[in-house]
């Protein structure tokens, strides 16, 4: 996280999907980290994911509504392998799709800020 951007409630999502190391969804996070102390509302914490991933720091997945930590935040493309059966999620950088999609979005008149592409499927063990 950047200097700027550090709070209580920041570093307290972002500690707790480090220390989960599992897709998280904006509903259990609140759940999970709303206590006695102060009462956390799922509209924060969906502005906070949001942060981290325009700043590179989650990964969305989308087909399941869950984030997971970016292995490596300066890297802005991304494929993601998860597992119907037991939920793992592989991340891997830079698919060899990436450049082609980019160039589509360029001839579309987009501007890609960061490509994440999905598969959804059994992971090794599962399948095997």
């Amino acid at each position: 996280m950047d200097g700027r951007s550090r709070t209580p409630l920041r570093e307290r999502i972002f500690a707790f999907l480090w220390t989960e190391a599992r897709p998280l969804g904006p509903y259990e996070i609140t759940k999970a980290l709303s206590g006695s102390k102060a009462r956390i509302y799922p509209n924060s914490v969906y502005r906070v994911l949001r942060d981290f991933e325009q700043a590179g720091l989650v990964l969305p997945i989308a087909s399941l509504k869950r984030y997971i930590v970016s292995p490596d935040p300066p890297v802005r493309n991304w494929a993601l392998f998860a597992c119907t059966a037991c939920g793992e999620v592989t991340a891997v950088p830079n698919p060899t799709g990436a450049d082609d999609l980019h160039a589509l979005c360029r001839e579309q008149g987009f501007r890609p800020q960061s490509l994440v592409m999905e598969c959804l499927g059994l992971c090794g063990n599962c399948s095997a």
